[in-house]
């Protein structure tokens, strides 16, 4: 007696275009119109933190001799949260595609990783934003006690580590159209995996 046939292999239609190792160009029309966007400075988004950075400075000379102390510590704040604002923004709002390449690998993997790039620019805008603080500052009033200058410097440093990490929740128009990118390729490349590991038993 025969053995009955096999079942037949389950097949589904394969992605409008297949990413193969170091694909990393734009592919079809809305690829192409979301690195056009991605493409160019998001300046509007830099010039925001720069002016807020500017404006800091100011509200810092303006409270320096306020009274009670909280009203003291928003020109620590202030320039913390805005100097991180403007140091963490700086790989999000450049250029993140070109005709070229996008800033991203394919299939493969890619060597950047956002989250070692942002937890250096936060520390880095903590200690840079505490210097700017102090000069901005100038010279310290002698009413001022060691818990209170210690404190400045400690609420400068944490509101830049904040800051810095603000452009990832509101992040300027370049980076959020380099997002949609990678979620378009790992939506096809998932797909992808899928019909492969379908089709393989």
């Amino acid at each position: 007696m025969d053995a009955p046939p096999p079942p037949p292999a389950i097949i589904r239609p394969a992605p409008a275009h297949v990413y193969g190792p170091g694909d990393i160009y734009p592919r079809g029309e809305r690829e192409r119109r979301l690195c056009e966007k991605a493409a160019t400075t998001d300046w509007l988004y830099l010039s925001a933190a720069g002016v807020a950075t500017i404006g800091s400075v100011w509200v810092n000379a303006e409270t320096k001799y306020s009274s009670p102390w909280p009203v003291r510590f928003l020109g620590p704040a202030s320039i913390g949260l805005s100097m991180g604002w403007l140091i963490g923004s700086l790989p999000l709002a450049l250029p993140q595609c070109s005709e070229t390449g996008m800033r991203f690998g394919g299939r493969e993997g890619d060597v950047r990783k956002p989250a070692i790039v942002a937890i250096s620019l936060a520390l880095g805008s903590a200690a840079l934003s505490s210097i700017t603080m102090a000069i901005a500052t100038g010279q310290q009033p002698q009413a001022w006690d060691n818990a209170e200058r210690a404190g400045r410097v400690i609420t400068t440093s944490s509101f830049a580590i904040s800051g810095a990490l603000l452009p990832y929740l509101l992040p300027p128009k370049t980076w959020r159209a380099a997002e949609e990118l990678r979620k378009m390729r790992f939506e096809v490349n998932e797909a992808r995996a899928f019909l492969t590991y379908s089709t393989s038993f």
